[in-house]
């Protein structure tokens, strides 16, 4: 993305969903084995979230060979620091390709982590001086949060969202099964803070309703929650 492009984010998470939805939630499905593994071994508190979420960040690379995400062009990539696994992907934004880069993240029921930032949300913004008439600044890659949130029982994931974590806001999307519906209720868009530096980006602001209008057209709808 080219300096001066104007970004709907709102957009821009409704065409990942339609793109990812079904794939990401065949991945979430395959972590149904390590958790119930978790279950039956002794003394593991499965109350402890952040253990929970290494245990199934160790899983990725395997959950991920099994759902066979790579024979539909995602890859999976590990750095050396940080939650090193990354799910990678190529979508398509208003005609044009544009890369995916994901952290997996245990979470709350509204997609809520700990963690503020993706690892890479600092290293993919260029330090450049601040341009009159752009109003926030972000990477170039998008950068998201797969936010999972487990059962009562912590065997399976309950719910899945995917969380902007470039900094700029905290916007998010809820993920569905093929079986599930639901019916779109509009949130107000909360105002958005600038991180120090970056590829200045134009976020178009819309009114508050107007998100109606843009419902997806499938047999489910929803919008994309504001920042939390």
């Amino acid at each position: 993305m080219v300096l001066g492009d104007v970004v709907d984010r709102q957009d821009i998470l409704k065409a990942l969903a339609d793109q990812l939805e079904n794939k990401l939630w065949h991945l979430a499905e395959q972590f149904k084995v390590t958790l119930r593994g978790l279950a039956q071994t002794e003394h593991f508190d499965l109350d402890d979230r952040a253990a929970v979420g290494n245990a199934l960040h160790s899983s990725l690379p395997s959950a991920f060979a099994a759902s066979e995400l790579g024979s539909e062009g995602f890859k999976l990539i590990k750095d050396v620091v940080g939650p090193g696994n990354k799910i990678v992907a190529k979508v398509e934004i208003e005609g044009e390709e544009r890369s995916v880069c994901l952290e997996l993240h245990n979470a709350g029921p509204q997609g809520g982590t700990r963690k503020k930032k993706h690892q890479y949300a600092s290293e993919d913004v260029a330090v450049e001086p601040r341009f009159q008439g752009f109003d926030v600044v972000a990477p170039k890659r998008l950068l998201l949060f797969l936010a999972y949130h487990l059962n009562g029982v912590r065997t399976a994931v309950e719910s899945l969202h995917l969380v902007f974590s470039d900094g700029v806001d905290r916007r998010s999307i809820q993920l569905f099964k093929a079986d599930e519906s639901y019916v779109a209720q509009s949130a107000p868009v909360q105002p958005q803070k600038m991180p120090e530096v970056g590829s200045a980006l134009k976020i178009r602001e819309r009114a508050l309703g107007e998100a109606n209008k843009h419902a997806r057209k499938a047999n489910k709808r929803r919008n994309a929650a504001p920042s939390s």
